[in-house]
């Protein structure tokens, strides 16, 4: 299996055709401007996902990820785990109240909703990759920036 930059595309849990747009870019990033690397969100929650979900420890992360710091590998599992724990926190006020009461004894129940958060938790990364690469590839700011006025 090919890997780019460390990272096959397998890992990324995204299609091919985005996987190799997102090399293509990052190689020619890379001739334009040097080894500078500025992380995208997309990529920190994909990098703590990956620790967390494979076991992985910081340095290995690093290392597969191509990450020069194993510091910053450790800063982003604790932001992302900081992520987890405010969605947990809102789940259980959303349960708690009569209208979000369900029976929290059915494991077919709950490894429902799990193989559901999986699939929001993948689509929303899949979305945030499409978007840095239009960002990229068109010059344009596509999320919205806070404290600006609508008009």
């Amino acid at each position: 299996m090919t890997t780019y930059f460390g990272i096959t595309q397998a890992a990324c849990l995204v299609p091919e055709k985005v996987y190799r747009q997102t090399v293509n870019f990052m190689e020619r990033f890379i001739k334009k401007h040097g080894k500078r690397w500025v992380w995208s969100p997309t990529f920190k929650m994909h990098v703590a996902r990956t620790v967390l979900d494979k076991g992985l420890s910081y340095l290995e992360a690093a290392e597969l990820f191509n990450i020069k710091r194993v510091k910053t590998v450790g800063e982003w599992v604790k932001q992302y785990r900081k992520e987890l724990a405010g969605l947990n926190a809102i789940d259980m006020v959303n349960q708690s109240s009569p209208t979000g009461a369900m029976d929290l004894s059915s494991s077919d129940h709950i490894t429902e909703l799990q193989r559901s958060l999986h699939d929001a938790l993948l689509a929303n990364t899949a979305l945030n990759v499409l978007i840095d690469l239009a960002e990229s590839t068109y010059g344009i700011s596509i999320r919205k920036n806070s404290g600006t006025k609508q008009s």
